[in-house]
């Protein structure tokens, strides 16, 4: 009788370490996950903040690059009815 009675004990208490350890281990399973979660949206976020940067930085550098074609074209411009006036100035001389 002492044997089943001590079977039973160790049977029970190895149920409740199993199932102590498997609550833990979820536990844990889920803290690790929602620090990874937490991890990969600071991670996404920097890489926003990164590429709206870079994005940011490119835009400028069109709106200079428009501003100086701009120019340039006017000066072509200018230069071009610069020579045509002394186009017609040389061929009335």
């Amino acid at each position: 009788m002492d044997d089943k009675l001590d079977s039973e004990n160790f049977t029970q208490r190895l149920d409740s370490l199993i199932l102590g350890f498997r609550n833990e281990t979820m536990q844990e399973f889920i803290k690790t996950k929602g620090r990874l979660a937490h991890q990969k949206e600071q991670t996404i976020d920097a890489e926003k903040r990164r590429c709206t940067t870079l994005l940011g930085a490119k835009q400028n550098e069109i709106e200079n690059l428009k501003e100086k074609l701009a120019d340039k074209t006017k000066m072509s411009e200018e230069y071009s009815l610069r020579c045509e006036i002394m186009a017609l100035w040389s061929g009335k001389g």
